[in-house]
């Protein structure tokens, strides 16, 4: 079973669900600078860029698990001290 949903549905459950509990992370230029060079070494490409900086901030946010329906996606380029990569099932 794939949980998709339409953009308007998925900024109501944001509005509604989420930003009551959760904490934006602001990735400033130097911290772009720092993904994007890590992310050479890790063998990040194409549109995995946009994936690592998402386990970027979860890091830098300090947390421990990172939810993702594509958890494979992740698995390539995690190391150890990222943050645990979860399916939300």
């Amino acid at each position: 079973m794939s949980l998709r949903f339409r953009a308007d549905d998925a900024l109501q459950l944001i509005r509604d669900d989420i930003l009551s509990v959760a904490n934006a992370i602001e990735l400033r230029t130097e911290d772009l600078l720092a993904a994007f060079s890590e992310a050479q070494v890790r063998g990040v490409r194409g549109g995995a860029t946009y994936d690592y900086l998402h386990l970027f901030a979860a890091r830098k946010a300090g947390a421990e698990k990172l939810f993702t329906l594509n958890s494979s996606d992740f698995q390539a380029f995690w190391r150890f001290g990222d943050p645990e990569i979860s399916h939300p099932s």
